[in-house]
């Protein structure tokens, strides 16, 4: 494997947004906090002419680099109702993880691994269910073990 090539550093039979973000799927981006993840998630959609919709559960500033923000409010029913309209082909980022799961959790007696499995399952079924790309912003200890 080449790892200069980001060819083949892809999954075969998946389409990218810049060769990097899969297409109609789910992607998570960890990173420590305050390095960045947010803005940069943003601005490498923007350079590709994409204006994602954003869920700003972490209170991150982004302004103007987005389509729409949303809150809870957005996520209660689009994860609910398994729908939101107009998702097709768009991309939703939620920021971040941890306040996701904390805020699905209050609607499951569900924990620890079986809420992580739970909430990614929701995730990736949401992505294709919507035919969209979900990109869901949280730090490193975020996913250990997931």
């Amino acid at each position: 494997m080449d790892i200069n090539n980001m060819a083949t550093l892809t999954i075969p039979n998946y389409t990218y947004y810049g060769q990097v973000i899969p297409i109609n799927k789910l992607t998570l981006i960890a990173a420590l906090a305050g390095t960045g993840k947010s803005y940069t998630t943003i601005k490498f959609f923007n350079t590709l002419n994409i204006v994602p919709i954003y869920c700003n559960l972490d209170y991150t500033p982004i302004g103007d680099l987005v389509a729409q923000q949303y809150d809870e409010t957005l996520l209660h029913h689009a994860f609910i109702t398994k729908d939101l309209t107009g998702m097709s082909g768009r991309v939703l980022v939620i920021d971040t993880y941890t306040r996701y799961a904390s805020y699905i959790a209050q609607y499951t007696p569900l924990k620890g691994k079986e809420l992580e499995t739970y909430v990614s399952n929701l995730l990736e079924d949401f992505a294709e269910h919507n035919n969209c790309t979900v990109v869901i912003i949280g730090h490193p200890n975020d996913y250990v073990g997931k």
